[in-house]
């Protein structure tokens, strides 16, 4: 008989005494119940609790004892303190003493907590995009929020109309009364009873509207009148129907080419120009014109462009071959005025000499 942890114990075999083995049995039956080193040497046990190193769960560390019971002693167990809600107070459990907060929880958008413990809190959490939409991240929901557009979270609504002062289309009036429909909120409306009173959509009323079915908003000239209905768009004193550059400004209707293009808007007008310099002396010189000068018509345009160039003249004559008289035009008046010729020559009279300098073409 021998006592084992306590117990008396019949250690008598039915077969012949075996070497002894550590087995709590006395194996060669003398007496002595896995005497000397035997169990050391067939189970290695390094940290003494009873354990053989090969079946060791926490090497280093007494398996038999597990505080919290969950199987890991706790020498190796990252977490030994178990909360109300089943999670580690140490590491996973962000609230220990809230049983509905854990990493198993459901976030609960706009409580302002961390429900599922990720480190995220509402409208930070992808899990609160579905619940609550939240365009401008201003932690209010589009369902709510009276301005879904800017990240004005005041809500400020001076005048009342469930509408943020940020986004608010007419401030001081209801932007939801829009009797005509036009989009126009009444209160900022020119026209808040009828809105085929600006028919147009420029934004001018009924009989205020200069240029009705047309935006009076367009006047390219600047001359008031709007484009619609302006019969000189460019306000170049000629009118469109007769206008050949009707966008451009072109009082001369300078066309180089003949093709009923104004040169002023002329993409592919390719006419050949001279630059021609006349000497003016001072007494009476007499000139031809070789070339055609670019926006002169006729002989008091050419006294002009001569004075511009610095010269003092008071008198033009030219040699009319069909008449064979010397006719002559007083500079400065309207009349009488003759038309330029490349086949003539001209006399002019001026105190002072001057370089006449201009810019021709061919005569057609």
């Amino acid at each position: 008989m021998a006592c084992v942890d306590g117990d008396m114990v019949n250690t008598c075999q039915p077969n012949q005494p075996t070497n002894e083995i550590c087995d709590q049995i006395d194996n060669n039956c003398n007496g002595i119940v896995d005497e000397g080193n035997v169990c050391q040497e067939q189970c290695p046990d390094s940290d003494n609790d009873g354990v053989c190193d090969d079946q060791d769960v926490c090497p280093g560390f007494d398996d038999n004892i597990d505080t919290d019971s969950d199987g890991i002693p706790d020498g190796c167990d990252l977490c030994t303190d178990v909360d109300l809600d089943g999670f580690c107070a140490e590491e996973d459990d962000c609230n220990d003493s809230n049983g509905d907060v854990n990493p198993d929880s459901f976030e609960q958008c706009l409580d302002g907590i961390d429900n599922d413990c990720n480190g995220l809190t509402d409208q930070n959490d992808p899990a609160c995009e579905q619940q609550c939409p939240d365009n401008d991240l201003d932690g209010i929901c589009n369902n709510v929020d009276n301005c879904i557009n800017d990240a004005n979270s005041n809500q400020l609504d001076s005048d009342g109309d469930d509408i943020g002062n940020v986004c608010d289309t007419c401030p001081g009036f209801n932007d939801n009364v829009d009797t005509d429909s036009d989009g126009t909120p009444d209160g900022c409306d020119d026209c808040p009873l009828d809105a085929l009173n600006d028919a147009d959509q420029d934004g001018v009323c009924g009989n205020l509207d200069v240029c009705p079915g047309f935006d009076d908003t367009k006047d390219l000239d600047l001359d008031q009148i709007p484009d619609g209905c302006d019969q000189d768009d460019d306000g170049d004193g000629i009118n469109d129907t007769i206008d050949n550059c009707p966008k451009l400004y072109n009082p001369n209707q300078l066309d180089l080419d003949q093709d009923g293009i104004g040169s002023a808007c002329d993409n592919d007008e390719n006419v050949t120009t001279y630059n021609i310099s006349i000497s003016i002396f001072d007494g009476w010189t007499l000139f031809a014109l070789p070339f055609k000068p670019l926006g002169i018509d006729n002989s008091e345009e050419l006294g002009q462009a001569i004075s511009d160039a610095g010269a003092d003249c008071d008198v033009i004559m030219r040699f009319n071959g069909a008449t064979q008289l010397m006719e002559d035009d007083i500079l400065g008046l309207a009349d009488p005025s003759f038309t330029l010729s490349g086949t003539e020559g001209y006399f002019i009279h001026c105190d002072n000499a001057a370089e006449y300098e201009y810019q021709g073409t061919l005569w057609v």
